[in-house]
Order: C-alpha cells, then structure tokens, then sequence
C-alpha cells in the first residue's frame, strides 16, 4: 500500500550536495538488507537542489537515437529479462572482486538464473621501454588466451520489492580467477548492476542489458601506474572473432595481437591493453565484431605517484551518436575533462561542447567550445582547474569559460552529421569529498522513466531536462522492505538540473528508487562506497520510455 505523502522542505542551492564517505560494508552477504522505512522516511528532510534556468534559443530534436542505452529495463509486463555482467575478479581479496546486485521492483518473487563463466586470464603483456627490441617492433607478441574453467548455473530468488547482493566468488562450484555473469529473471522488471572493489577502490555500475557487434569507448588511460583492461564476454552458441583499435595522443594503433582475437563460446576473454599501448594519458578504444556478438566492460584501475588510485567500471557504448550528455559534475575538488573520439576514417566531425550553467537568469550563459576532430582522432576539453593535469597529447582548456564556483552540466553535439564516442575523465589530486575519479560514460538517450540503485545509501541523482520550453515534472518512488514510498514531487527548469541527496532524502542502502517524469529527462548517479570507493554512473532508463536527447541550437 502506498503511504501518504509527507510534506518536506526543499533546499536551493548551488550545486548538487557532496557525497560523504560510506561506512564499508560486508560485500559477501547475500541477505536482503532491512529499513525501517516508516520512521525514516518520516524524519527524513527531501532536500533537492533546484540548478536549472531559462533558455529562449528553438529546440532541435536529434534525428534518431541511434547509441540507445545498452543497460535498459524491462516493463513489469515482460515474460522475462536477461543481464550480462562482463567485468569482474573472483579471487580473494583480488583488485576488481565482482559482487552481483539484483534488484527486483515487482510485487512477486523473482526466480533468477545466474550462470557463472569462470577463466584463468591471459598473463598480462609487459613490454620493456628500455629495451631496443621492444621499441622497434621485433618483439614476438602471442595473443591473448583464457583458459575456460566451464559454466557454473546457480539458481536463487529475490524477494518482491526487494535487492539482493551476491559476492561472485562465494557461489557454490565457481573458482578461477576472472569471471562473467549471465543473469535471466522470469520477470520482465528486475535490475541488474555489480559492484567491483579492490586496493584502488570501488566502483558499482550497471550489466548490460543486450549484447552487440561494435564497442566504442571514448577515455581511459594507461598512464604511469594505472591499467585498463577489456572484459570481451560470449556467451553465445559459437565464438566470436574481434578486433580492437585505439587511439591515443595525435594516433590510431592497430596492434597485430589484437587483430581478430577469437573468444570462444561461453567464456570471457580480459585484455589487459595497458603492456601494449603503454603510458598514454588518454585511450580511445574501439571493439568490431568480425562474426559472432559479445558484451564488452571495460575496467580502468587508476594509480601512481600523482594520482589518487581509484577504480571505475563501465560498459562501452555499443553505437555512435551526436548527442552526449553529462548530469553531474564534480565542483571545485576535481578537473573534469570531456573525451570526444572520431572513429570515421576520411570524414571529420565538427563538434559544439555545450555547457549549461546553473540558474543561468544569475550567472549567465557560456559559449560552446566548438572543435574539429580529425578521423581516428580524439580531443580532450578541460572544464576544471588546474588544466594542467591533464597531459594529453590534444587539450582544450575551457576552464576560463566557467565562472568559479557555479555548476554546470555538459552536453556534447556533432553539427556535422559525424556521429562522435564522448566520456568523461575525472582527476582528483588528493581526497575530494564526492569525487569519483576515473571514466564516465557519457548518456546517448533521454527516457521518461528511470531506475536507480542506492548501492551503500551516500550520494545523489541529478536529473537534467533537456526540453527548451517546459518543466519536466518528477514523481520519485522508493522501494525497500517489500513496500513502495512516494516522496515529495520535484520539478526541473527547462534546459535545467536537480540533485537528488540520498542521504538527505533518508534513502537507505539497497533500496530502489523509480523516477516518473513528465518529459524524457536524462539522469545519472554518484555514490560513495566502502571506505573510499566513488563512482558515477548512468541511471537506468525503461527501455520502452527511450527517446532522443533535444536540445536546443544556440
């Protein structure tokens, strides 16, 4: 039954609220955790930051959403939903340990699926700089082979209206030492996310939802003590045959051992690319599938000298568009960077990075930053202080443009027709509170309804309208302890933002919360978890509610 909703105050304020460190949980428990939802959310304050303004410039749809989300949900209609975890350790105490979560939004018990697609990965290639034979390309490189240790099913259930946790590593019969998940529900509804920590940090990001034959995947970086590793998953009848092509600094790199790598049926194949394109501070990455189809996650590990060591999981973009978007941004504490990659071979893109400052009618507009990105390119903005760390071979510093201390939000468009990969790079020098350092996938879709996982309970939602002319209305639901909460409606500014405070909010771990809007909106997720694991992540639309992102031109 859903109860009354409760009158809360609702907070202006600049910027969305900074994420407070999490106490770190046991990862390993599979029980779904408890709430007292009635007190809390009776005592809890709904605290929204209002970040939008006006815009008087025409609105222009994107003419197809050709890179639709790869994560969607299924309506509660749906027979059935199938997810594909692809990033992941299994080992004890290993540096990217993969725990499942399973949400399940419907009023009926979930039986799930999970089966388990154990490997012993491939020795990571490590090439001697020093060497004068590793330098001119004499060195004999084999490529890289997992060896499958078979199919691990296991049946479990998920109660309604509730989430349950899965340490991989602790399921009957699973051993190894990497491994991917396949998830299948006879519920069209259930949520599927993981959560991956290790010395660096944590991370949590959602599986995907289908698989495809093309893998784009704008930023990364394999800079001095940092690695960055490809989880290629088929688990598909047949294998599969792949080629990888990045680019780093001012160069497209086709590496011979990465030239139609095979990745048998029913295994998961990590390339670990950080021995073969080596110390390049921004990688562009690009997957083509010659036969067969796959699922592929890339995992950054950030570390180093100069570095705050993080982590960070996410799935590649399985299509091109000309429209990105980036809700959140990360303040003062961090340099943020817009990373637009160019996979076309003989036609260049025009590209306008478009910056949204908050309450606009106070703080004004900016001028996009326009730039030409060559075929096999990539172009690196800046939007944060000090642009100097970031050291790609090609930046733009943008940092001027934005008044101090105002937040934004970003959207990146093609005007050219060149369909363009975008992510977003976060460098944190030192501790900054409800920072996520590491990649960000950028969001090629607007959808009108929205599901979020609140992982350890500590972060926030921004939600970003893209309509120039109306207010997109926001009806928010928690879910937890088998029952559904209305809270507070918000609404968001055209061309605007909100921020939605977990904590604030009394939100607990393991809950989830379903936004409704009246408009097709963009949203995206920061959260802290454990002792310093923080990651920002795309939400996850309703497939059915998918639409193009239309902004205005101008």
């Amino acid at each position: 039954m859903r109860r009354p909703r409760r009158r809360s105050r609702r907070a202006v304020a600049p910027a969305p609220a900074p994420v407070a460190r999490a106490r770190r949980r046991d990862a390993e428990s599979s029980t779904a955790f408890r709430w007292p939802a009635i007190m809390v959310l009776a005592g809890a304050a709904v605290s929204m930051a209002v970040l939008g303004g006006d815009a008087t410039s025409t609105a222009r749809s994107q003419a197809a959403a050709s890179a639709a989300s790869i994560a969607g949900a299924g309506d509660p209609t749906a027979l059935s939903s199938t997810w594909y975890c692809a990033a992941g350790t299994i080992v004890a105490e290993g540096d990217q340990d993969q725990v499942i979560v399973l949400a399940n939004p419907s009023p009926v018990e979930a039986q799930v699926d999970l089966t388990v697609f154990p490997v012993l990965a491939p020795t990571p290639i490590t090439i001697d700089l020093e060497s004068a034979e590793d330098i001119d390309g004499a060195l004999t490189l084999e490529p890289p082979e997992a060896v499958d240790l078979g199919r691990v099913p296991v049946a479990v259930t998920v109660d309604p209206l509730s989430v349950r946790r899965f340490r991989v590593g602790d399921l009957e019969g699973v051993a190894g030492e990497y491994a991917s998940v396949l998830v299948e529900a006879a519920t069209g509804d259930l949520v599927v996310e993981h959560i991956l920590t290790g010395p660096s940090g944590s991370a949590m990001s959602p599986c995907a939802s289908a698989s495809a034959s093309s893998w784009y995947f704008a930023g990364g970086t394999t800079r001095s003590g940092s690695r960055e590793i490809l989880s290629i998953f088929n688990p598909f009848p047949g294998d599969a045959v792949v080629d990888l092509t990045f680019t780093t600094d001012g160069a497209r790199r086709s590496p011979q051992i990465y030239n139609g790598l095979v990745v048998p049926s029913g295994t998961v194949l990590p390339v670990d690319v950080t021995g073969v394109v080596t110390l390049f501070d921004t990688v562009s990455a690009q997957l083509e599938v010659r036969t067969g189809r796959v699922v592929t996650e890339r995992t950054v590990l950030i570390g180093g000298d100069d570095a705050t060591p993080a982590l960070s999981v996410g799935l590649g973009a399985p299509a091109l568009s000309s429209i990105w978007a980036f809700p959140a941004t990360s303040g003062t504490d961090a340099v943020d960077a817009i990373v637009v990659n160019n996979p076309s071979a003989d036609e260049d893109a025009v590209v306008d990075v478009e910056i949204y400052l908050d309450r606009p009618d106070e703080n004004g507009t900016v001028e996009p930053v326009g730039i030409t990105i060559r075929p096999g390119r990539t172009e690196v903005v800046v939007l944060g202080q000090p642009a100097e760390a970031v050291t790609s071979g090609r930046v733009v510093d943008a940092t001027a443009r934005i008044p101090e201390g105002v937040g934004y939000w970003v959207a990146v468009r093609s005007i050219n027709g060149v369909d363009v990969s975008a992510e977003r790079m976060t460098f944190v020098d030192g501790d900054a509170a409800g920072v996520a350092p590491g990649v960000s996938a950028g969001i090629p879709v607007a959808a009108s309804r929205h599901v979020v996982l609140s992982g350890d309970g500590v972060g926030d939602i921004t939600v970003v309208n893209p309509v120039v002319d109306r207010i997109a209305g926001l009806e928010i639901t928690v879910i937890v302890d088998g029952a559904r909460f209305s809270l507070e409606p918000a609404e968001v500014a055209p061309l605007g933002r909100v921020s939605l405070d977990l904590g604030l909010l009394g939100i607990p771990p393991d809950a989830i919360v379903e936004i409704a809007a009246t408009e097709a909106v963009m949203a995206e997720r920061r959260t802290a978890l454990g002792d310093g694991g923080r990651t920002s992540s795309p939400t996850v639309p309703v497939a059915s509610t998918t639409a193009p992102i239309t902004l205005p031109i101008g």
